[in-house]
């Protein structure tokens, strides 16, 4: 996995930030928890879900299907979207454990989302709409962790 994400650089998306193929509901979201710092500055490229913060890895036996990041100092931030074989709310409550353990204060986003605070790093989770539950990590600041397969 890690050679296959090696050889998947991030390139920026012409000025804009966006993601090829997150929906509506994502970037209003993403846009929200990023802020303006990282408007335009966000790279779409698995790689960047390999390096979120080691307090919030990707969800075990995921499926990854999209991520983005910077490493921009002005903005700092992972994204990624993924799959899981279980239900949508014990997700939810396995990333609002993660996050209060980390010292994330939560706030919740709506019935299928919500979003953290700890000092300047801020992440939300957010569960898409649809057949099966998809899932939408973000932070932003903070350190992140580079490992070599996700969790």
């Amino acid at each position: 996995a890690r050679r296959l994400v090696a050889e998947t650089k991030p390139a920026p998306l012409a000025g804009t930030g966006v993601c090829p193929g997150w929906n509506a509901l994502f970037l209003d979201q993403r846009a929200r928890l990023l802020g303006e710092e990282c408007r335009g500055r966000l790279s779409p490229a698995l790689e960047w879900s390999l390096r979120l913060p080691a307090d919030l890895p990707i969800y075990p036996k995921s499926h990854l299907r999209e991520g983005a990041g910077s490493d921009d100092p002005a903005c700092r931030a992972r994204a990624a979207s993924f799959t899981a074989p279980v239900p949508a709310d014990e997700v939810l409550a396995s990333y609002q454990a993660l996050a209060a353990r980390a010292g994330y204060r939560l706030h919740p986003a709506g019935p299928r989302a919500f979003f953290g605070t700890r000092g300047a790093s801020r992440m939300a989770v957010v569960v898409r709409p649809g057949e099966f539950s998809q899932f939408d990590l973000m932070t932003v600041g903070g350190a992140s962790a580079i490992r070599a397969t996700p969790r």
